[in-house]
């Protein structure tokens, strides 16, 4: 059962957004680099970049659910959707398309999660090299039954801003 849609436009749009994600890896893994070497001055930059990038994808996402009939959802059409939309001819090349999108966005989620566990991590230990130094550490780390750490509960000094 395949459906009108202008399949060459849809082609496009997800091209255009393989690309845009292929750059916003790169930006990732230069935010990585800036947090390693503490290089603050370019980390502005990246996530100026980075923030450009998630904006045009944003439009882009809108771009493709305007095209698509099934409407007004929130959330993406799965492949099997797209499929049964596109006519014979354009489905393998449409799956590989729709495959290296995926493929790309959860190299992306990966690299956004090590950068955020990263920048968590460097937080805690200037949290509590300052809570030592100023005398508010409370030296209470204790193992509890599974052999587990728990730390002691000292005030938080420095929060990640969301």
């Amino acid at each position: 059962m395949s459906v009108n849609i202008d399949q060459p436009a849809l082609e496009t749009l997800f091209q255009n957004q393989i690309m845009l994600y292929y750059d916003l890896r790169e930006c990732l893994r230069n935010e990585q680099t800036c947090l390693i070497q503490l290089d603050l001055d370019r980390l502005w930059e990246v996530s100026r970049q980075k923030e450009s990038l998630c904006a045009r994808l944003k439009v882009l996402r809108q771009e493709i659910m305007a095209i698509l009939p099934c409407g007004q959802t929130d959330a993406f059409p799965k492949l099997s959707q797209l499929v049964t939309l596109l006519s014979a001819e354009g489905k393998t090349l449409f799956q590989g398309l729709y495959y290296r999108l995926a493929e790309l966005r959860s190299e992306v989620e990966a690299l956004r999660k090590e950068n955020m566990h990263y920048v968590n991590d460097s937080l805690e230990f200037i949290d509590e090299i300052i809570a030592i130094i100023s005398g508010v550490a409370q030296n209470r780390d204790i193992y509890n039954r599974r052999c587990q750490i728990k730390k002691g509960a000292s005030p938080m000094l420095l929060r990640r801003e969301v």
